[in-house]
């Protein structure tokens, strides 16, 4: 028994040792196994990395073709960068515009508010060919107007153009601004001193188309007070920064508002007739005894806001 339990001890020892083999068998099967899933891990790991290799360029290539499209030196690009700019320019010369409008409308109703201007128009509907009478004067105060507010423009605009803007450019609008002032203040002064009616005046009603024509020439640009508001308009067009198309259209604007005293009673006429004679009529004389006042304010005014526009130019 001792040797069969020896034997027993050594057949278990034995078979403990054979268990050890195979559990060292199993180890290195073990180990085999994870090392031939270690090495097809990488090899799935390698080949994705390839496949991803391979796909990058297209996915970039596709983002770059995104970005292209948003890109400003793509072609939609280079089609919405100069609209833009279009539209920017537009949008400050639109904003240019409306200022240089703000500026010189008040200008254009002054002379419109003239006495100069309301009762020639009205003394002209009286006359033995009332229609065409009136109607070469409107033509001709349109002109007249006009002509003087474009020479200012263009004397403004050569002289904006020079290399280096010289400072007398804005004393203009100082004199002018100075001598619309003094002209308030005289007409101030003198408003109750009672006036004789002038020669002119008194031969309207019997005027001629040509005579018409001479006459609304002659107070158009041989009246200072007229000259000057027209001049103190040009010379705020022309400064102003504005295309050719604008300055016309400023002009024009100008012209016309300068000129709607005299355009409404003659279209007055054309449509009514004789009939709006009798409200003219009282139109005129209620002008003729306060265009001294009316005058005297708009014209204070007015030289105030020119004088001031100038010296700010200068600072």
């Amino acid at each position: 028994r001792g040797g069969l339990d020896g034997c027993g001890r050594i057949g278990r020892g034995g078979c403990g040792r054979i268990r050890g083999g195979h559990g060292r068998r199993g180890h290195r099967v073990a180990v085999g196994r994870l090392r031939d899933g270690g090495e097809q891990q990488r090899s799935r790991d390698r080949t994705d990395h390839h496949d991803g290799e391979a796909s990058g360029p297209s996915i970039s290539a596709s983002s770059r073709a995104h970005h292209s499209s948003h890109d400003d030196s793509g072609p939609m690009g280079r089609q919405i960068r100069p609209l833009c700019e279009h539209r920017g320019v537009e949008a400050r010369q639109n904003g240019q515009m409306g200022l240089v409008l703000a500026e010189v409308l008040p200008l254009a109703l002054a002379i419109a508010a003239s006495p100069f201007t309301i009762i020639p128009a009205i003394l002209l509907l009286f006359s033995p060919r009332a229609r065409l009478t009136s109607a070469v004067f409107l033509v001709g105060w349109l002109v007249a107007i006009a002509a003087s507010t474009t020479a200012f423009a263009v004397l403004a605009t050569v002289v904006d153009r020079l290399p280096e803007t010289p400072t007398w450019v804005s004393w203009p609008r100082i004199v002018l601004g100075i001598a619309l002032i003094v002209f308030g203040i005289l007409q101030w002064i003198g408003r109750k001193k009672p006036k004789p009616q002038p020669a002119w005046m008194r031969s309207v009603s019997t005027a001629t188309p040509g005579k018409a024509l001479g006459l609304a020439l002659v107070l158009a640009l041989a009246n200072p007070k007229i000259l000057l508001l027209a001049a103190a308009g040009g010379l705020t067009i022309g400064a102003a920064d504005l295309p050719a198309a604008s300055v016309a259209a400023a002009i024009a604007a100008f012209t016309i508002v300068a000129s709607l005293s005299v355009a409404i009673p003659v279209l007055l006429y054309a449509i009514l007739g004789e009939r709006i004679l009798k409200p003219l009529t009282v139109a005129r004389d209620w002008l003729e005894r306060n265009n001294t006042v009316i005058m005297a304010i708009v014209i204070t005014v007015i030289g105030v806001i020119v004088l001031l526009e100038g010296v700010a130019a200068i600072s």
